[in-house]
């Protein structure tokens, strides 16, 4: 179930956001505790000046294809020239940094156990990093922001987002729009259904959620939360990120970044082209035959695409060969086991 319609389950709900979700009796995901007294916050300055850090979940049921073609972790994945999806997520934490007026603002990245531990920038600006493996496999979303939250004031928060996607909109601009309602929880919905992955948490509600046991951020811990505290859901008409877990998604999100960088009208048309390249990503240590054709694909570090070959909407993994002249179309290309 997604955010909006676990909004649409709590509350009636209107088109203008910031929509509240539901407020009023205890809720299942409480710890039975009374809650405690926060101080009011009279202006969206305020919530701005007590958000203390990022917190990217990295974490994945499974590997999917794209996962086990790169060898690597899914946030290595380039998305500019020279610029990783972490190091992406670094300059929009940076810049977060200046708007809360933080000399280096936290950033912390969940992982699973036994995964890829994704390489951190080594030039940073304004942003400390910290990757953190997720020893308890049986916690959940939930349990493992309520973990984290013991580490911060009740009347602080965090920004709280997926960290396997690409940001269409600038995240210091989204956290201002979070920070509007100056609600408990806001979070970031978008209209067409693509999935979202951004919400402002205050601390005190997460340190509320159980201290064991498995626990979903929004199937559990969400719904409850509505019921003691404001919950605002801010509208979205245009995706504000794009998820990253299989080739298509990729894609998708490259051609859909490499467009609004130059018509965001055209990147949000459903009747957008596409026979024409977008970009075309080919990171050092790869080898590409000078006249190989790259059409809207990635051919990473010790993959290699022969003369004459065309590669359309794909990803070469480390080992991975396209032959000289062979054209080939939405695939994964992994070293042969």
């Amino acid at each position: 179930m997604n955010v909006t319609s676990v909004h649409q389950r709590m509350h009636n709900t209107k088109p203008t956001p910031p929509t509240p979700v539901g407020s009023g009796a205890s809720g299942a995901a409480s710890n039975g505790a009374s809650p405690a007294p926060v101080a009011s916050l009279a202006t969206a300055d305020a919530v701005l000046s007590r958000v203390r850090g990022v917190v990217l979940l990295a974490g994945t049921m499974r590997v999917s294809e794209l996962g086990e073609a790169i060898q690597r972790s899914m946030l290595d994945l380039p998305i500019r020239a020279g610029q990783s999806m972490l190091a992406g997520w670094c300059e929009q934490v940076a810049t977060l940094g200046a708007l809360i007026n933080v000399e280096r603002c936290e950033l912390r990245v969940r992982i699973n156990e036994g995964v890829h531990r994704p390489t951190v920038p080594k030039k940073l600006n304004r942003v400390a990093v910290d990757v953190e493996v997720d020893t308890s496999a049986y916690r959940g979303s939930g349990g493992v922001l309520r973990d984290i939250a013991q580490d911060f004031d009740d009347d602080q928060y965090l920004l709280v987002a997926n960290a396997a996607q690409v940001l269409l909109e600038p995240l210091a601009d989204l956290v201002k729009a979070l920070a509007e309602p100056q609600a408990a929880v806001s979070l970031v919905s978008h209209r067409d259904g693509t999935p979202s992955g951004v919400m402002l948490i205050r601390c005190d509600v997460l340190k509320r959620l159980p201290a064991v046991g498995f626990i979903d951020l929004k199937e559990q811990a969400l719904p409850g939360i509505a019921r003691e505290h404001d919950v605002r859901v801010l509208h979205r008409d245009r995706p504000t990120g794009l998820p990253v877990r299989t080739l298509a998604n990729y894609i998708t999100a490259l051609q859909t970044l490499y467009r609004s960088a130059k018509n965001a009208d055209e990147a949000a048309s459903p009747f957008v082209e596409d026979w024409q390249s977008t970009f075309a990503l080919i990171e050092p240590g790869a080898e590409v035959g000078d006249s190989a054709r790259i059409h809207d694909s990635i051919v990473l570090d010790g993959g290699r695409v022969g003369d004459g070959a065309v590669l359309v909407r794909g990803v070469v993994g480390p080992g991975g060969v396209v032959a000289a002249n062979r054209t080939m179309v939405d695939c994964v290309v992994q070293a042969k086991k």
